[in-house]
């Protein structure tokens, strides 16, 4: 019963974990794609 329990344990670790990881890529991501926007118009103009 004790070692179903710290099994348990492990997996909803290792889920919140793998959950935050992504969330952290994520974000990354948006932050990028925000500062591509952010300097979108600056690179228009150097394009046209």
């Amino acid at each position: 019963m004790l070692y179903l329990c710290a099994y348990k344990n492990l997996i909803v670790k290792t889920f919140i974990v793998k959950v935050s990881f992504s969330l952290i890529l994520v974000i990354q991501e948006v932050g990028l794609s925000y500062d591509i926007m952010k300097d979108f118009p600056a690179l228009l103009h150097h394009t046209i």
